[in-house]
Protein backbone atom coordinates (compact mmCIF):
# COMPACT_ATOMS: atom_id res chain seq x y z
CA UNK A 1 0.00 0.00 0.00
CA UNK A 2 1.27 3.79 -0.89
CA UNK A 3 1.69 5.55 1.83
CA UNK A 4 0.24 8.95 0.61
CA UNK A 5 1.23 11.46 3.38
CA UNK A 6 5.15 11.50 1.63
CA UNK A 7 3.41 13.39 -1.02
CA UNK A 8 4.81 16.57 -1.79
CA UNK A 9 2.71 18.90 -3.38
CA UNK A 10 3.74 22.06 -4.68
CA UNK A 11 0.45 25.00 -5.07
CA UNK A 12 1.16 27.91 -7.01
CA UNK A 13 -1.22 31.07 -6.59
CA UNK A 14 0.08 34.72 -6.29
CA UNK A 15 -2.26 34.73 -3.61
CA UNK A 16 -0.87 34.59 -0.44
CA UNK A 17 -4.13 33.97 2.08
CA UNK A 18 -4.60 30.84 -0.33
CA UNK A 19 -1.64 29.46 -0.02
CA UNK A 20 -1.74 29.46 3.50
CA UNK A 21 -4.91 28.41 4.16
CA UNK A 22 -4.09 25.60 1.60
CA UNK A 23 -0.99 25.01 4.02
CA UNK A 24 -2.90 24.65 6.85
CA UNK A 25 -5.79 22.71 5.42
CA UNK A 26 -3.36 19.72 4.25
CA UNK A 27 -0.51 20.07 5.91
CA UNK A 28 -1.27 16.80 8.27
CA UNK A 29 -1.94 15.27 5.16
CA UNK A 30 0.68 16.04 2.21
CA UNK A 31 4.28 17.63 2.66
CA UNK A 32 2.75 20.78 0.96
CA UNK A 33 5.13 23.53 -0.85
CA UNK A 34 3.60 26.93 -1.75
CA UNK A 35 4.92 29.68 -4.21
CA UNK A 36 3.47 32.71 -5.13
CA UNK A 37 5.22 32.71 -8.49
CA UNK A 38 6.44 30.97 -11.04
CA UNK A 39 9.88 31.42 -10.36
CA UNK A 40 10.41 30.19 -6.92
CA UNK A 41 7.93 27.50 -8.42
CA UNK A 42 10.62 26.13 -10.62
CA UNK A 43 13.12 26.55 -7.61
CA UNK A 44 11.14 24.18 -5.87
CA UNK A 45 10.40 21.75 -8.03
CA UNK A 46 14.71 21.76 -9.18
CA UNK A 47 15.25 20.90 -5.57
CA UNK A 48 12.35 18.60 -4.04
CA UNK A 49 11.11 15.54 -5.43
CA UNK A 50 7.70 16.74 -6.25
CA UNK A 51 4.80 14.48 -7.39
CA UNK A 52 2.04 17.05 -7.81
CA UNK A 53 1.87 20.61 -8.79
CA UNK A 54 -1.48 22.69 -8.75
CA UNK A 55 -1.62 25.62 -10.27
CA UNK A 56 -4.38 28.35 -10.62
CA UNK A 57 -5.23 29.37 -13.61
CA UNK A 58 -5.56 33.34 -13.21
CA UNK A 59 -1.37 34.09 -12.29
CA UNK A 60 0.38 37.30 -13.60
CA UNK A 61 3.41 37.39 -16.01
CA UNK A 62 1.73 33.65 -17.57
CA UNK A 63 -1.19 31.76 -16.71
CA UNK A 64 -1.57 28.41 -14.59
CA UNK A 65 -1.70 26.73 -18.23
CA UNK A 66 1.09 28.31 -19.67
CA UNK A 67 3.18 27.19 -16.92
CA UNK A 68 2.20 23.81 -17.11
CA UNK A 69 2.58 23.63 -20.88
CA UNK A 70 6.39 25.15 -19.68
CA UNK A 71 7.30 22.90 -17.30
CA UNK A 72 5.90 19.29 -19.35
CA UNK A 73 9.07 18.49 -21.16
CA UNK A 74 11.34 18.80 -18.11
CA UNK A 75 9.35 17.20 -15.81
CA UNK A 76 6.60 14.96 -17.64
CA UNK A 77 6.13 12.37 -14.43
CA UNK A 78 4.81 15.10 -12.59
CA UNK A 79 0.91 14.98 -11.99
CA UNK A 80 -0.80 18.41 -12.84
CA UNK A 81 -3.59 19.78 -11.42
CA UNK A 82 -5.41 23.43 -12.82
CA UNK A 83 -7.64 25.59 -10.22
CA UNK A 84 -10.11 27.77 -12.15
CA UNK A 85 -12.36 30.07 -11.39
CA UNK A 86 -14.27 30.25 -14.93
CA UNK A 87 -17.29 27.99 -15.18
CA UNK A 88 -16.91 26.77 -18.13
CA UNK A 89 -12.76 26.50 -18.75
CA UNK A 90 -12.75 23.29 -20.09
CA UNK A 91 -14.49 24.57 -23.20
CA UNK A 92 -12.25 26.77 -23.97
CA UNK A 93 -8.94 24.45 -24.11
CA UNK A 94 -7.91 22.92 -27.12
CA UNK A 95 -7.19 18.60 -27.09
CA UNK A 96 -3.67 19.39 -27.06
CA UNK A 97 -3.55 21.44 -23.81
CA UNK A 98 -6.42 19.30 -21.89
CA UNK A 99 -3.90 16.29 -22.48
CA UNK A 100 -1.46 18.34 -20.20
CA UNK A 101 -3.41 17.95 -17.09
CA UNK A 102 -4.46 15.23 -14.99
CA UNK A 103 -7.90 17.12 -13.53
CA UNK A 104 -9.50 20.79 -13.46
CA UNK A 105 -10.77 21.56 -10.19
CA UNK A 106 -13.30 24.85 -9.73
CA UNK A 107 -12.83 27.26 -7.13
CA UNK A 108 -14.13 27.52 -4.64
CA UNK A 109 -13.24 23.71 -3.86
CA UNK A 110 -14.52 22.05 -0.71
CA UNK A 111 -11.89 20.26 1.76
CA UNK A 112 -13.07 16.71 0.61
CA UNK A 113 -12.94 17.56 -3.16
CA UNK A 114 -9.37 18.37 -2.84
CA UNK A 115 -8.17 15.70 -0.27
CA UNK A 116 -9.78 13.15 -2.97
CA UNK A 117 -8.46 14.86 -5.68
CA UNK A 118 -4.67 14.62 -4.43
CA UNK A 119 -4.84 11.19 -3.10
CA UNK A 120 -5.87 10.14 -6.33
CA UNK A 121 -3.88 11.97 -8.29
CA UNK A 122 -0.79 10.51 -5.30
CA UNK A 123 -2.36 7.25 -6.66
CA UNK A 124 -2.28 7.86 -10.04
CA UNK A 125 1.65 9.20 -10.14
CA UNK A 126 3.12 5.96 -7.89
CA UNK A 127 1.32 3.53 -10.23
CA UNK A 128 2.72 5.45 -13.62
CA UNK A 129 6.02 5.40 -11.78
CA UNK A 130 5.81 1.31 -10.51
CA UNK A 131 4.37 0.58 -14.22
CA UNK A 132 7.69 2.53 -15.62
CA UNK A 133 10.11 0.99 -13.70
CA UNK A 134 8.48 -2.67 -15.02
CA UNK A 135 8.25 -1.64 -18.14
CA UNK A 136 4.49 -2.06 -18.62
Amino acid sequence: MINLNRLNVLYLDDRADQLNSFKSLFRLNFKIHTSDNQIDAISILESTEIQIIIVDQKMPIISGLKFLQKIKKKYPDKIRILLTGCLNFENQMDVKSLSLIYWIIKKPFTYNQMLLLVRNAGDCYFKNKRNKNYNI
